[in-house]
Formats: C-alpha cells, structure tokens, sequence
C-alpha cells in the first residue's frame, strides 16, 4: 500500500534530524534484534494457545470473516490493541505511556483469530503518570536526536480520556509456565532503550522486502507496552520512513506512527489532523487482515481526534453513512461528555454478537458513567431508517450489549426497538438487514432477558426478518424463550393511535388526521370538519407535518407487517385467551382494523368450535354468524391432524384439492347444526367462559355449506376482508396423491418466469438457494415452516442449453414435499399425516408462483425465435382451472350482476363470455388471457399498472380478479377503444 500521496503534508525534518534518527537506527541492532526474539516467543506462545500457525499478514482465518449475509463467527476474540485481563501483574518499574492499550493476544494484533477464551478489553480510563526517562546512556555509536530530548507530555484533551495500559508480565510466556531472557532483558530496559528499538524495528519493517511477518508489530506494541516517551518529531520520522514502505500487505510498517499518533497530546498533534486522517483512510481501504485494519484504524482515530481535540474519534459515527453525520450534529452535547468517548471505544472493539465475560465485565463502568449517552445514540438509531456502514453497526452492536446490562424493562423494550431497526430492509432488498451486527446481538440479549416483551419483539422479528441467518438465529432465540415458558405473542406498535384508531394534530386552525381505512393508513386535512385537499399553509414546511409522513410511514409498514402475520396464522392451531384475544386482535389500534374483519371461532373444550364474526354487544365482544344471530348457532367440529380424504369437486367433477375431515362423533356438524340449539348450551358457555379459547377459522375445516353461508354474507353485507378468508382456496388431498404417499406432483412441470417467481417466493417467506450456470445450479429447492412443519418446493433451470446468457430466465416446476422435525433435522412424511391447514396453505403458494408468474399468463409473451412452450402455454392459459382460479369464478359469480356490464357477459366453467359492439370475447379465468370468437384469435390486452376495477370485490389480494373484470368492462364497449395496438388486432381479425 502506498502513502505518498500525503506525505506533503508532513512537517519538514532537519538535515541534522535525520543524521541524528540514522545513527541512532544503525546503532539500535541489537536492540531490535532483543525485542523481535522476545516478540517471537510470545507470538509463538500465543499462537499454540490459539491453536494456529497462520503468520500475520496473511489471509484472514474464515471464523474472522462476517459474509454478506452477516454470519457471525460463534467465538470471535476481542479485537487487536485492547486491554490485558486484569490478573496479570504490571512491572513495577515501567510505566505504560499514555494512548497504549495492550493487545490481548498477538494474534489479534496481526490479524490472527484469537482463542475463543481470549479476554476482552478492560476500561479505558485517564492515563497514569508516563515515567520519567532515565539518565541511561545511549550505546556507544547511537547518537541521540536533539529533537527527542524532552519528550512531550501526553495528557487527554478534555472529555477524551486516553487508554490506559494494561497489566503484563515481563514475559507473556510465563502464562505458558516458562520464561523467556530476551522478554526480561526488555522489561529491564530504560523507556530510551525501548525508543530506539522500537525505531530501528519501524526501519526494518519499512526496508524489508521479504514475506508478510506478524513480527515487527508484535515487536512493537511489546515495546509500547512497557513505556515510552514519543514526540512530535518521532511521529514525523516514522510516517516518513512509511512512505517509503515496499508495499507489503501485512501492516506491520503502519504500527509505529499509529502508535505513536494514539499516544501525543492535541499540541503534539497540531496540524498533523489531515495527515493521519488520510492515513485512516488509506488503511481502511487497504487489503490487511480486518484485525489489523481495525486496530489500525482504531489507534489513528484517537489520534485525529486528539489533533482536531474531538470527543469522537473519526473512525466512529463518520460520513459513512448519513446516522453518523445526523447523530454527531443532533447529540453534540451528549457526545461532549465525560466518559462518552471511552464508551464509544469500548463499544466499537466488541466482534461477536455475544460479549465475552471479560468484555462484559469492563462495559459495566461505561454503563454506569455515560448509559444515558448509550440510550440516546440508540434511541435516535431507532428511528433512523435506512443502511449504516459496518463501523456504525459495529459500534450500535457494542452499545447494545453495554445496554443489556441495564435490568430495566424500559432497556429490554429499547434492546427490542433497536433489534426492529436493526433487520429492518429496503423494499427491493428484502434480504439484506440495515445493520445485521446490531439487530444480531439485539437478538440474543432479548432471547437471555427473556419475559413478555422479549417473547414479543422475536415473535414479531420471526415474521418479518428475511435474512436467512439472522432470521435462523431469530427462530432458535425464540425456542430458547419458549423453553423458559413464556408465552410468544408479537408486540405492535399503535403508533400513538388511540382505540378509535384516529390520531389528530392541530395547527393554525387545521387538523391533520391519521387513520386506518380498509387495511391503510390514510393522511388528510379538516378546518372545522370540512375535508380539505391538501395541506394547509400553517402545515406546509412544518416540523408537525413531518412528523404526521413519518407517523403514516411507520404505520403503513406497521399495517403490512400485520396483515402478513395474521394471515401465516391460517397454517397455525394458535389461539388465545379472551382477554388477549379482545385486546390483542380487536381493540388494538392497528391489528383491530383486520381482527375485526375475520372470521374467528371459539371453543370451550377444544374440540366443538363454534364460528363467527367479532360484534360488540352490550359492552363485550361476541361471536355472531351469518345470519347476524349469536355464533352459538353455528358450530363446526375441530379437525385433526389425518383430516385427508378426497372429495369430488360438485361443479366440475373432477377430483380437487379438498382436505375433508375426519367426523369426530362427539362434536357437532357444522352444516347440519346450523340451527338455534337450546338456551342451556348458552348457559353452559357463560358458566365456562374463563375457558373460553379463540382462533382463526379456515375453510378447509369447515363443510361446503358453511363456506357458502360465509361468502354469501360477505357479498350481501359488503365486507372486505384484509385477505382471503371467506374466498379461501381449500386445497385437499387428491387420490393422485394418496398414492405418491410422499410427494405431490400437482404444480409440476410448469414453467415460470424465474426471476419473478424468485421474488415472489421470497415475499411469501420461502428460501431458496439461486440457480446458475454453476456446478449444483441446475436445480434448487425452496423451502418454508409452517405450522412446525416444513415444506420443499423443487424447481430446476428451463433455459435452453446452447444458450450463453449467465442468469437463468425459465425454471420448470417439480415436486411438493413436507417434512416433520426429527431432533435438529427434519424427515420427510406421508402426506396423509400433515395437518390440514398446513397442508392447503403451502399449496395455496405454490399455486400462487405458478398462477402469478406461469408464461402462460405473460401478455407480452414473444420467445425470440422458434416459441419452445407454445403448447404449454396453450394448455396451461386456456385449460382446467386450479383451485385458485376456482374461488375467482366464485367471487366473480357474486359480483358480475351487480356490474353495469352484467347484460353482457356469461359466466361459464373456465371462461367469462363478453359481448362487444365488434365482436364475442372469451376470457380464461385462470389466466386471464382473451380469445376472440370464431376462431379463438388470441387477443393482447396488457393491463396498465394500477388500472384495477373501481368495483367492490370481498378481497383486495388477488390482481387477477381485478384485471379481468377491467378487460371485460374494456371488451363490453369495444367500439370505444382507442388504443392502437389493439385495434389494429381487431381489424386483422375481421
């Protein structure tokens, strides 16, 4: 690495400092030689203990790396440059000068991994008095600079306490039970002896053009350790003996200045500012061990905060990212405090997720001297939304774990908000967490504090975070909570909203309301009542109506999170307490709004479930069923886990995907017992109502005749629910499938658009390994667990062989399998055996990947060339419907006669019949795609993103319903269309 574009910075050097500093090198040999034998026996000593032999300099160890998908390694050591463990005995005769930490192993400070037992740093608190130096004179031969004689006393700017340094033994090796002469013969020497050692090791390390060696930094810092008395010209020196380095990658040329920056006072320092912030910077680019950088980094930052005499060092809360600008500015005052820096330093030197016992030991005093600093940084990072560079996230991950020292609730509810930001992702990069080091510790400390709060904030990570690694040890940190007995129920923020879920600020005489509407959050504008179309001037600019967008913000993220959750509940036998189902799901300000638009059932014994929807009578909330009567009226029996018999399909015949359960005789039947039973079993149910139990109802447990009653009402009422529910595709076992016992092949050899369908699988929270042109990429399974179970879906590369792009465009479809836990693995199991409702919810998204991206449904389908899936489109865009298509034409029934264009159209089995001015139009219901009479033409109508019908549909989560009924209202006036592109295909066609 190469630093010459700074050294005209530096302050000129006499000719007679430079004679003085080469005699002083030439004569310091066997100085040098002494202390690098010493550094040898304890980077070897430190290297058995480690178990390693990997020099410095070279390729980091892979328990160092933190990929991108933020790994942490399970043990990483304390990072290079930090406090010794506090049982080792300091001489009494050196004093360790001010600005050096001792490095806790040589390892670390070569960019080794340290042993897992390695200690943590100790606190960084005001140095002690620097030794005086001794009268002892100079070897014979070793002229002394003048320009060193009075050596410069390193005092800590104010708020800016410097490291101390660190008990040592004379010889590291004694930890090892022997001795080492050359470590005692330098323990014994005077700070001077130790000065001109050190420099004749800094001019070796620059001259040497042999291979990367851990030795002269070990050399280094083992000379530091024991005392020295550094000055401004020596700092000069040793940079511009560095600029003449030979390039090697191993940093060790870079120890000395570093050093000696981290030990000067602010007036040593002057003006040297610019010159060890280019420095900084040059090495944080650089290609040494990451230990190494940091510690490099580490050493300049204090010393470029000395010089422009700032409480922060420069390596922390930087221009990295845009939090640590904003942080330095909003909390300069907090940052300016006593022990505020010391904190920071302490914080940022943490490389694991979970602190050693010694790290954890010395974060205690940062606690109690600057915790309310630590707060504040977190606080604001809470509400920051967006990426921070890994420094940042480092130090947030360091200030986490000092937090988690705090007992208090109000510290766990912190420790969850920051975990909440932490994994937080940009909307296009679902898989990538803002600050993974963070939200990862944040994590771990929420899994030990255990209690409801902790149980919360992981339920509600465990349904959001997309990062596969962080979201592995999201899922084990709850099964260490659930093991502990606590009760996992997400917290969610109600962002201020009250009951009503209606939050107001006034100004000037206008109101600002924040409400939730049909699943949304909505900002408008009142005077007096009256709704205005925009903000008004007092508003305009405004720090109020900033905070009313970021309230709107958070609280759309909020709502989709929430509707997420609810609706993975489906696949799940959860249920819940009246108390926590009354306040949890239908008087909580933003759950509420989809809670109160479901339809629940509730059960006293577990096994008779009777269903409705929540209506709140005489001041409490009942259950009530289609017919507006109370839900004791509607009952429905409780599935179990072999609920799989095949039914036939009475509109088409056809064997479908129905789960039918298996009649338990002591319960009741649904469709048979939809009558008023007696008042005794309303009695008994007042009697057992601390036994009350409430949980979603899904339509694959119900019968036939139930799931009609339920979307008839939902039609007649109006009701949109936040998903389907109602309109759920029930998917059950087919004979097909009872044979294959293991797998199903019924989504198999489809071929989807993969890049969509990647995408798509991802939203609904499956995991997927890419394929690609390498070796394995041919094939991938996608993974989910749902309800305890997990779920494969199989999928391989359909891309033509010859062809020479590198992303793969077209993958087929293959088999479905589930598999139940097995100890730490899972075992594939016969498909007779997996719960109803998981079964039909995993198939429900497969069949979502084929219907939403199939290239049967591409309207601007054009192949290039010679079309390879011609007949796969024509079968798959015109054929049999799937269960989902099946619920559109449902809903389509329900809502076609109440639209203007009823007189033209005709519903049949697969298609819907429009007829125009210019001609008849078929529409497949599946695909959407449009046939035109006589001959079948097909039809290109490309829908205009956003151009849904302006009609009342029972679900707002499937675009295809919307889209058809927009190309059949197009179609019904076809003698009004203007678009080019279609007209000149109707003209062709006639």
């Amino acid at each position: 690495m190469t630093v010459r574009h700074w050294t005209m910075q530096l302050p000129t050097l006499s000719d007679a400092d430079w004679e003085a500093y080469a005699a002083a090198v030439a004569g310091a040999g066997e100085l040098a030689a002494t202390a690098e034998r010493a550094a040898r026996v304890e980077w070897a000593s430190t290297e058995g203990r480690a178990g390693r032999a990997t020099p410095a300099g070279m390729a980091e160890p892979a328990a160092m790396a933190e990929p991108a998908a933020m790994a942490e390694p399970a043990a990483t050591a304390a990072p290079a440059g930090m406090a010794e463990p506090s049982v080792t005995a300091a001489p009494t005769t050196t004093a360790a000068p001010a600005g050096m930490a001792e490095p806790t192993t040589t390892a670390a400070l070569t960019g080794m991994a340290e042993p897992t037992d390695a200690a943590e740093p100790s606190v960084i608190a005001e140095p002690t008095t620097t030794a005086a130096p001794t009268t002892t004179a100079a070897p014979a031969g070793m002229a002394e600079p003048s320009v060193t004689a009075a050596p410069t006393t390193t005092a800590a700017p104010a708020g800016m306490a410097e490291p101390t340094a660190a008990a040592e033994p004379a010889v590291r090796g004694a930890r090892a039970g022997r001795s080492d002469p050359a470590a005692e013969e330098v323990a014994r020497w005077s700070a001077r002896q130790r000065r001109l050692a050190a420099l004749r090791v800094h001019d070796d390390a620059v001259r040497s053009n042999g291979p990367p060696s851990p030795i002269p930094a070990v050399a280094v810092t083992l000379l530091a350790r024991h005392g020295i008395d550094w000055s401004r010209t020596d700092l000069a020196w040793a940079l511009h003996r560095l600029a003449a380095e030979r390039g090697l990658e191993d940093g060790g040329a870079h120890r000395l200045p570093a050093v000696i920056a981290a030990a000067l006072d602010p007036a040593a320092l002057h003006g040297l500012g610019p010159v060890l912030q280019a420095l900084m910077e040059a090495v944080k680019d650089s290609r040494f061990p990451a230990a190494v950088r940091k510690e490099l980094a580490r050493l300049l930052g204090v010393g470029v905060a000395r010089a422009a005499r700032s409480p922060v060092p420069p390596h922390l809360l930087h221009a990295g990212d845009a939090f640590g600008p904003q942080t330095r500015a909003a909390l300069a005052d907090v940052l300016a405090a006593p022990g505020v820096p010391q904190l920071l330093l302490h914080a940022a030197s943490l490389s694991r997720p979970v602190p050693s016992t010694a790290w954890t030991r010395a974060a205690a005093p940062h606690l109690a001297a600057a915790g309310d600093a630590a707060r504040a940084i977190l606080e604001r990072y809470t509400t920051f939304d967006g990426p921070v560079h890994d420094d940042t996230d480092g130090l947030l991950r360091g200030l986490t774990c000092v937090l988690g020292l705090d007992p208090a609730p109000e510290a766990t509810a912190l420790i969850a908000r920051v975990a909440a930001a932490g994994a937080a992702t940009a909307r296009r990069s679902p898989g990538h967490p803002y600050a993974p080091r963070a939200a990862a510790a944040a994590v771990e400390l929420l899994a030990d504090r255990g209690g409801e709060v902790a149980a919360g904030a992981l339920a509600r990570l465990a349904g959001t975070v997309r990062n596969k690694v962080l979201h592995a040890r999201v899922e084990a940190a709850l099964s260490r909570v659930e093991a502990a007995g606590f009760r996992i129920e997400p917290i969610v923020d109600d962002h201020g909203l009250p009951g009503d879920g209606r939050r107001t600020w006034t100004l000037d005489g206008c109101t600002a309301v924040v409400e939730i509407e049909e699943g949304r959050a909505r900002l408008r504008f009142e005077r007096d009542g009256t709704p205005l179309k925009a903000a008004p001037g007092g508003f305009k600019d405004s720090a109020a109506l900033a905070e009313v967008r970021d309230v709107v913000k958070r609280l759309g993220t909020t709502l989709a999170e929430e509707r997420h959750r609810i609706e993975a509940l489906l696949a799940t036998d959860r249920d819940w307490a009246h108390a926590e189902w009354v306040a949890g799901y239908l008087e909580h300000p933003v759950t509420g709004a989809y809670g109160r638009r479901l339809i629940w059932q509730e059960s006293t014994d577990g096994e008779t479930w009777i269903t409705g929807l929540p209506t709140r009578r005489d001041g409490t909330w009942i259950l009530t069923g289609p017919d507006n009567t109370t839900a004791e009226t509607a009952t429905t029996r409780n599935a179990t886990a072999a609920d799989h018999t095949a039914t036939r399909n009475p509109t088409t015949g056809s064997a479908t995907a129905d789960h039918t359960a298996t009649r338990n005789p002591t319960t009741r039947n649904a469709a048979k017992d939809h009558t008023a039973t007696p008042n005794a079993a309303a009695a008994d149910h007042n009697a057992t109502v601390g036994m009350r139990r409430f949980r979603l109802w899904h339509p694959v447990l119900a019968e036939a005749g139930e799931v009609v009653a339920w979307r008839d009402h939902l039609t007649a009422t109006g009701l949109r629910q936040p998903f389907k529910q109602a309109f759920r595709e029930r998917y059950r076992l087919t004979p097909a499938e009872e044979q294959t016992r293991t797998y199903s092949n019924r989504f198999a050899a489809h071929i989807l658009r993969y890049r969509q369908a990647g995408a798509l699988m991802r939203t609904r929270g499956w995991r997927a390994a890419q394929l690609g042109p390498w070796s394995g990429g041919d094939e991938s399974e996608a993974a989910k667990e749902l309800g305890g179970w997990r779920v494969s879906f199989f999928h391989e590369t359909a891309d033509d062989p010859d062809s020479p792009a590198y992303d793969v465009e077209f993958c087929a479809t293959d088999q479905v399998r589930f598999a139940r836990r097995d100890g730490t693995g899972w075992q594939v199991a016969p498909l007779p055996e997996v719960p109803a409702r998981v079964f039909s919810e995993a198939m429900r998204d497969v069949d979502l990947f084929v219907g939403v991206t199939s290239v049967a449904t591409d309207e601007l389908w054009a192949d290039g060339g010679e079309d390879r899936f011609h007949a796969y489109r024509v079968r798959t865009g015109t054929g049999a419907l799937t269960p989902a298509a099946e619920v559109r034409r449902d809903a389509l029934a329900r809502v076609l006669p109440k639209l203007r264009i009823a007189g033209r159209c005709e519903l049949g089995d697969r298609f819907l019949m429009v007829r125009g001015t210019r001609g008849a139009y078929r529409i497949h219901l599946g695909s959407g795609n449009i046939l035109m009479a006589p001959d079948d033409t097909y039809l290109c109508v490309v829908a205009k993103r956003g151009a849904a019908a302006q009609v009342w549909l029972p679900f707002d989560d499937d675009p295809m319903l919307s889209t058809i009924i927009s190309k059949a209202m197009l179609l019904a006036a076809d003698d009004a269309i203007t678009d080019p592109m279609i007209l000149r295909q109707l003209e062709r066609r006639q």
